[in-house]
């Protein structure tokens, strides 16, 4: 059979999916009861009802695959959890007759919504503008497709978004305009949505639009903060990978810094980084010579302690 859906490493935001292929009405000799003479086989083939048999695992290899289901139709709803999979299905009649597996293909479950964090906050401020708005966006899974700042000044009737534009390391950066007048109040928030089917959205703050950052901008007689730290960050690159893993760490200071990465049963299997780094950026590329599948790291430093998954394709 061929496969129709889902293909091609698509992201759902669903744990309930439906995998359909092409029906089958005569079966190519496969394994066991193969059948040399193609008029008996077909004839066999008639009198028996095909039937199918579905596999679903993380791995390409099929090892051991954690969804085995025989179908009588072309069509089979699965319940998923969170991760990436691949996907086969052959055929086969009660008469013996067995077809080869399809090529695999695959599909991703991802039901989180992207994690915002670190969005600048302003205070009130003698400063018109224009205000610089930076966040950090990250989702393992299916990846961040769009990041959006939304805000209002009270010169506004509703609502002005704003496509954030990506400037490494999962930051985002983009300005609210100058206000026009003295003692303007400003609202905003971020909206983030990741790359599955439809997508999965997160708000910064919580609950916005009914929440959201502001500030009065414009106020004569305050003493102006005109001095931004960068906070300490740990951050994943592609997620799924191929062949190698970048991670990217911002360090405010010198600090002892531990990387690891876990197989699925908890077995340590590398570690990128263990000991003392300075201060600054680094990027850490971790080559992943191992089967697809679901990793894990652990990331340990003085400011913070951080755990993820890591999918490899082969």
């Amino acid at each position: 059979p061929s496969l129709v859906t889902p293909i091609g490493g698509v992201w759902y935001s669903d744990t309930l999916l439906d995998f359909e292929w092409s029906p089958v009405t005569t079966l190519a000799p496969f394994g066991r009861g193969v059948i040399s003479s193609r008029r008996v086989r077909n004839s066999l083939t008639h009198r028996s009802p095909i039937q199918y048999i579905l596999e679903i695992d993380t791995v390409v290899s099929f090892a051991d695959p954690i969804v085995i289901d025989t179908c009588t139709s072309a069509i089979s709803s699965v319940a998923l959890d969170e991760d990436f999979y691949y996907w086969r299905v052959c055929a086969f009649d009660l008469a013996g007759n067995v077809g080869a597996f399809s090529g695999p293909d695959s599909v991703g479950v991802d039901i989180t919504p992207p994690h915002i964090e670190s969005t600048t906050v302003w205070n009130d401020s003698s400063f018109l503008g224009p205000f610089e708005i930076m966040t950090r966006v990250d989702d393992v899974l299916a990846g961040v497709d769009s990041v959006m700042l939304y805000y209002r000044r009270d010169e506004d009737l509703n609502w002005h978004a704003r496509v954030m534009c990506y400037i490494g390391s999962e930051w985002y950066l983009d300005t609210i305009p100058a206000i026009s007048g003295y003692d303007d109040s400003v609202r905003y928030y971020i909206e983030a949505c990741d790359g599955s089917q439809p997508g999965n959205v997160a708000h910064d703050p919580y609950g916005a639009p009914a929440n959201y950052y502001g500030f009065v901008a414009g106020v004569t007689g305050i003493d102006e903060l005109t001095t931004r730290t960068r906070p300490p960050y740990f951050g994943v690159g592609q997620n799924p990978a191929h062949s190698k893993v970048v991670f990217t760490i911002y360090l405010s200071a010198d600090a002892l810094i531990e990387l690891c990465i876990y197989d699925v049963s908890g077995r340590l299997i590398a570690k990128p980084v263990g000991g003392r780094i300075p201060a600054g950026d680094h990027e850490v590329i971790w080559n992943a010579a191992l089967n697809s599948g679901v990793y894990f790291y652990s990331f340990d430093s003085p400011w913070e302690y951080r755990t993820g998954k890591i999918v490899l394709i082969r």
